[in-house]
């Protein structure tokens, strides 16, 4: 906490934070709790952890997901700040407490270049060449072989039909609406693109939640369905625990309601992140192997993702063979830290899966 402190600047630092707990403070519960604040991971943790440390009360049993997450972020910082020029000190301090959300890809970065230190190569950060002359974030070097990096990162809702801000915000406002107060219900929303963000349509939405809360049964919109259903509390516990249905994102509110939010329309993220994937090879030399790591946000885990068939590999599948890709060592997806509690312990890492490309298969650098 004092290498972190004194790399951001106390007062800034206390600034950030004021920053985060004032947005905390502003939002309703369910957009609080599901967005909001993991959003500002970083900074909640991180006052948890300095007041901790005020009291003299630091243990693993009371402390709290947000400050083990911040944590684990603020030792990569202290791990790959030795390898940081002045200039690139500077630039991570302001991103990192850019309020418009420059905190998560900037962390990428660090925890990428913090796994390369720990596995015992050395990174050289890149600097940018000017504004219409764009190159990879670092270089790395490892057994006498060089390895351009680089780290994209993408948004929670980036090409998704169902965002997530949206759908926490309806929920609050079904919460406080009522409905779900006195029996259980399991609301299906089902829109034929995007779900709205305007919050006039949402209170549209509600409205035909409420009509239809008493007796149950469905409605049609101009650009959707509706449905509640009156359960028992058992089948409502089973429904909302059921296997997820494609393009599905269901919330439990709480004991007595669930909702399920569909589309009727594919998500574009796949296509969003080949994207992504497509302009990092714009920014590597070509005359060097190259690695691209992706961030994707709200991936429990990446099991079997890795299979002949599913959309991930086929993305893998196109991008690596691509006449332009043919330097790239990996690529490899990551997402948010998880975390495992163990007697007087805790662990965390970052789910992730990395494709190596089958002529760097045996070298030095797939490890990367």
């Amino acid at each position: 906490m004092k290498s972190f402190s004194q790399f951001l600047g106390r007062e800034i630092l206390d600034r950030r934070i004021a920053t985060a707990e004032k947005m905390l403070a502003g939002a309703s519960g369910i957009y609080r709790a599901y967005f909001v604040a993991p959003k500002e991971f970083l900074w909640i943790g991180t006052q948890e952890i300095v007041d901790r440390l005020r009291r003299g009360s630091f243990t693993q049993e009371r402390i709290t997901p947000s400050a083990i997450a911040a944590l684990h972020h603020i030792a990569s910082i202290r791990n790959v700040l030795p390898t940081m020029p002045s200039w690139k000190k500077k630039e991570f301090r302001t991103r990192l407490t850019d309020k418009k959300g420059g905190d998560i890809p900037t962390l990428i970065e660090i925890a990428a270049a913090s796994r390369i230190v720990t596995l015992g190569g050395t990174i050289k950060w890149m600097a940018e060449r000017g504004s219409d002359e764009r190159v990879f974030e670092m270089l790395a070097s490892y057994k006498g072989q060089k390895l351009e990096v680089e780290c994209k990162a993408k948004t929670v809702d980036a090409g998704r039909q169902l965002t997530r801000g949206a759908l926490y915000q309806f929920a609050d406002m079904v919460l406080l609406s009522g409905v779900g107060s006195r029996e259980p219900r399991f609301i299906t929303i089902t829109m034929d693109a995007r779900f709205p963000t305007d919050r006039n349509q949402q209170i549209v939405l509600v409205r035909a939640v409420q009509d239809l809360a008493q007796s149950g049964g469905t409605r049609d919109l101009n650009d959707g369905t509706i449905t509640v259903e009156r359960l028992a509390s058992q089948e409502l516990t089973m429904r909302a625990s059921s296997k997820q249905k494609e393009f599905e994102h269901r919330l439990v509110v709480d004991a007595e309601l669930v909702i399920s939010f569909r589309s009727r329309k594919p998500d574009r993220m796949v296509s969003n992140i080949e994207k992504e994937l497509r302009d990092a090879l714009n920014q590597f030399s070509g005359n060097r192997p190259a690695a691209v790591i992706c961030y994707v946000p709200e991936v429990e885990s990446f099991e079997d993702v890795e299979k002949a068939g599913t959309a991930t590999y086929e993305l893998v599948n196109r991008f690596l063979t691509r006449p332009d890709a043919q330097n790239i060592v990996s690529l490899t997806f990551v997402s948010d830290p998880k975390i495992d509690r163990r007697s007087g312990e805790i662990d965390t890492r970052l789910p992730s899966v990395r494709f190596v490309a089958t002529k760097f298969r045996g070298s030095p650098l797939e490890i990367f």
